[in-house]
C-alpha cells in the first residue's frame, strides 16, 4: 500500500504539472460579468435554441412535476443571493454544478444495478435513499438545475464554449463511471471493505484535484481532446 500510494502522489503531480502547463498554453480570455437576474433566465430557457433543442428542453421540463420545478426555483434563487457575497461567484456556480453532475452520476450507477442490489444499497445506507420513482423524480430536477446554472453561468460570466471545463468534467465522470460501478459490485459481492475503499479513495484524489484546477480556469478556456469524442 505505501508504494502505491507513493506512486500516486507521484501520479498526482505530474498530473498538476501537466495541466499547469496546457492552461498556461490557453488563451485565457477576460471574464466580463453581465447583470443577469436568475429568474429571467429561468423563464427565457426553454424558448432557447433551435427546434430541436427546445423540444428538448419541454421534454425535460415535462419531466420534473411541477412541484419539483417550483422547488428548483426556490433553491436556485437562494443560490443567486448567496452569490452576492461571495468574493468569486462563479468558482461557486462551477462547484454547484460539479455536484450536479456527481449527484448524477451515483444515481445513475444505483439505478442500473439489479433490483436487489439497489435494495441492499438502500437498506445499508446510514441515511435514507430514495426508492427508484423518487430517484427518478430527483435525476430530471437535478438535470434542470443544472442546465438553468449552465445557462446562467454562460450569460452572466460568459462561461461557456466548446471544450471547456464543463466538458472535461463530464467527460471524466463518464469515465470514472466505470470505477464507481465495480465498486459498487465489490461492496456487494462482499469483497473486503479496505481493498474497495482504498481504490475509490485513490480516485477521489485524483478527481479532486482535477476539481480544483478546473475550478480556476478563465471563462473560454478550451481543453482540445480532453473533452471526449
Amino acid at each position: 500500500m505505501a508504494i502505491f500510494l507513493v506512486f500516486l502522489a507521484v501520479a498526482l503531480l505530474l498530473f498538476g504539472a501537466w495541466l499547469s502547463v496546457l492552461l498556461l498554453r490557453q488563451a485565457r480570455p477576460r471574464s466580463r460579468e453581465r447583470r443577469v437576474a436568475l429568474v429571467q433566465v429561468w423563464r427565457q430557457w426553454p424558448e432557447a435554441g433551435d427546434e430541436v433543442e427546445r423540444q428538448r428542453r419541454g421534454q425535460l421540463l415535462l419531466a420534473v412535476a411541477p412541484a419539483h420545478r417550483d422547488a428548483v426555483l426556490a433553491d436556485l434563487l437562494q443560490l443567486e443571493a448567496r452569490l452576492a457575497d461571495e468574493a468569486a461567484p462563479l468558482r461557486l456556480l462551477r462547484a454547484e454544478m460539479m455536484d450536479s453532475i456527481e449527484r448524477r452520476l451515483l444515481n445513475q450507477e444505483i439505478l442500473a444495478l439489479p433490483e436487489a442490489a439497489r435494495a441492499e444499497i438502500r437498506a445499508a445506507s446510514p441515511e435514507p435513499l430514495p426508492d427508484d420513482a423518487e430517484a427518478q423524480a430527483y435525476l430530471a430536477a437535478n438535470e434542470l438545475r443544472l442546465e438553468i446554472l449552465r445557462e446562467y453561468a454562460a450569460r452572466r460570466f460568459g462561461d461557456r464554449a466548446p471544450d471547456d471545463w464543463f466538458a472535461v468534467y463530464e467527460h471524466a465522470a463518464r469515465l470514472r463511471q466505470r470505477g464507481i460501478r465495480n465498486y459498487l459490485q465489490r461492496i456487494l459481492a462482499g469483497e473486503h471493505a479496505g481493498a474497495a475503499e482504498d481504490r475509490q479513495q485513490a480516485m477521489n484524489l485524483v478527481d479532486g484535484e482535477l476539481r480544483r484546477r478546473l475550478l480556476e480556469v478563465a471563462p473560454g478556456t478550451r481543453f482540445p481532446g480532453l473533452a471526449g469524442p
